[in-house]
């Protein structure tokens, strides 16, 4: 067998690791650098779009605000005596008295009074000029006030405008004269205190099913104009189905912004246009790319460090793994007294143990080799010896089952050695199966030599063991005999005299020697005691196994005694 150098080893083996390691460090740091990036952008993103459901809040509760004060001022309006008789005279009397409520008001933009039977009788800031009366249909808002509700919400104003409103019933007493309308124009001026009030850019768009156009907003474009023409349909459509509040990466003029665009209903919920709620996307953009490049920067440093790691870290693991193909060539040699010194407290120190333990396994097979029977493949007596001798030196309480056949010679003698060796086999498989249910571990089997075998268990499991061994042999053994031998029960061979004689088919006898209640010193003390115990089992007629119980018994006098 060829075996390459160590020098050549350690110095190919080392550039493959060094440049492995650092093609592995560097991709893993430049996926986890790309991860991280995808992962910070989306995070910043989210970040952003939680901020932007904030300020969603913060604008809807203030347009809510609007509403509610537009409600007021139509309650306060429609309050006023002189808007009462306004109403209930159908009109006749001087409206420069209601243009002084109008001043008492203040607030209000455009406002519309109705009799009892839904008909326009006053309006202001309606039409090109502000005064003239366009005809409308009949609102809900004023059909609500017209049995005694208030509305608010937003109204068309025609010619695409759109305004806040309340509108609330006039009453004389009990009687409903009329309804009266006040509201603030969604124009440009409104755009503006609605930021002034938010700090966001916004924005009111009027929409309908074909399109939708900027009433107002804030945003400026990099000439210094308002935007102007159409919203997005796609946006227009999603909101006005889902009337929920749809947000969006928005560009406007060639600049991205953050966008949320929520609904603006009127009395029945009824859409009627959008408003625009949003900021630019320019600083989130900047600190994205700010973090790109730190994350850059930080896994280039990353993947030098990973560099030098790699190259110092391959020369730590050649020399072990040199000193592990160095030993494993000695082991190809047949030389396994030699043992491996690796304290790397890793793996390869592991792994160095692990030869060690290989090298010490394969030296006790080596000699359980050397020494096992030649037909059963069992441990022979010097195996049997010195597993014995390790157990009670480590004083391991322990059972030894003594196995002998009966009547095997004078079967020998008849039948021949060769059939005398198929049942020498067949016992060992007996004992070996039997030992394999009880599945006790740390078991061992040994073969003495002829028909003697030795079975080392633990002190409570050598009774079972021993009833499995006897009913496994005694039900199989009758096999190795003729047919009529089976049927009578025994056959004719002679002693060992030479007297001819009739003996009972083999069976098995078993001494049990245990340590549990007495000092065993060695193995020779132990093998004295089970031939003894042998000698009773083998006194009985058919397989049967007997125990030295005398230290039992002595032990058992001993704690009975009077205190």
């Amino acid at each position: 067998m060829q075996v390459v150098p160590p020098l050549q080893l350690r110095a190919t083996l080392a550039v493959k690791l060094a440049v492995t390691f650092t093609v592995v460090c560097v991709s893993l740091l430049f996926l986890v650098a790309s991860v991280a990036t995808v992962m910070t952008t989306r995070g910043i993103k989210a970040e952003a779009f939680k901020r932007l459901d904030n300020d969603v809040a913060v604008t809807m509760r203030t347009f809510s605000y609007f509403e509610d004060d537009a409600l007021k001022s139509a309650e306060m309006f429609a309050a006023h005596p002189e808007v009462i008789k306004f109403a209930e005279s159908g009109g006749e009397i001087d409206p420069s008295k209601i243009a002084n409520v109008i001043g008492i008001l203040g607030k209000s933009e455009v406002f519309k009074i109705w009799n009892a039977d839904g008909r326009l009788l006053a309006q202001h800031g309606f039409g090109p000029d502000g005064s003239v009366f366009v005809p409308d249909p009949p609102s809900s808002g004023m059909q609500l006030a017209l049995v005694g509700e208030t509305a608010e919400g937003v109204e068309p104003l025609g010619d695409g405008e759109l305004a806040v409103r309340g509108i609330a019933p006039i009453k004389d007493g009990n009687r409903i004269v009329g309804a009266a309308m006040v509201g603030s124009r969604l124009d440009q001026s409104f755009a503006n205190q609605l930021k002034r009030i938010t700090g966001l850019e916004v924005g009111i768009a009027v929409g309908d099913s074909r399109q939708s156009t900027w009433l107002a907003q804030t945003i400026r474009t990099r000439n210094g104009h308002r935007l102007t023409g159409a919203v997005p349909q796609a946006i227009v459509s999603e909101v006005r189905d889902s009337r929920d509040v749809v947000k969006r990466t928005l560009e406007i003029d060639h600049h991205e912004h953050l966008a949320a665009f929520a609904p603006l209903t009127g009395d029945f919920d009824e859409f009627v246009g959008l408003l625009f709620i949003g900021e630019p996307a320019a600083p989130l953009a900047a600190l994205t790319f700010k973090v790109q490049v730190f994350i850059l920067v930080l896994s280039l440093v990353a993947a030098v460090l990973a560099a030098v790691v790699a190259t110092m870290l391959s020369r730590t693991i050649t020399d072990p793994i040199r000193m592990l193909a160095d030993h494993a060539s000695r082991i190809a040699r047949g030389s396994l007294d030699q043992r491996l010194e690796v304290k790397t407290g890793d793996e390869l120190e592991l792994l160095a143990d692990a030869f060690n333990a290989m090298t010490e396994s394969l030296e006790i097979m080596k000699f359980n080799d050397q020494n096992a029977n030649p037909l059963t493949k069992l441990p022979g007596n010097l195996v049997i010896e010195a597993e014995v001798s390790r157990r009670l030196e480590l004083g391991e309480a322990l059972a030894l089952l003594y196995i002998d056949l009966d009547h095997f010679k004078a079967f020998n003698d008849k039948f021949g050695f060769e059939a005398g060796d198929r049942v020498i086999e067949f016992t060992a498989d007996a004992i070996r199966e039997a030992v394999a249910i009880f599945d006790n571990a740390g078991d061992f089997i040994g073969h003495v030599g002829g028909d003697d075998f030795i079975v080392i268990t633990t002190p409570t499991a050598a009774d079972a063991l021993c009833r499995e061994i006897i009913r496994r042999f005694d039900a199989d053994v009758p096999q190795f005999y003729p047919p009529e031998d089976r049927e009578r029960g025994y056959f004719h061979s002679v002693d060992r005299q030479g007297t001819r004689r009739q003996f009972q088919l083999c069976a098995i006898s078993i001494a049990v020697v245990s340590n549990e209640f007495r000092r065993i010193p060695d193995y020779l003390a132990l093998s004295s005691l089970a031939a003894e115990v042998k000698k009773v089992a083998k006194a009985q007629e058919g397989s049967s196994f007997a125990r030295d119980r005398r230290a039992e018994r002595a032990n058992s006098a001993k704690l009975t005694l009077p205190q």
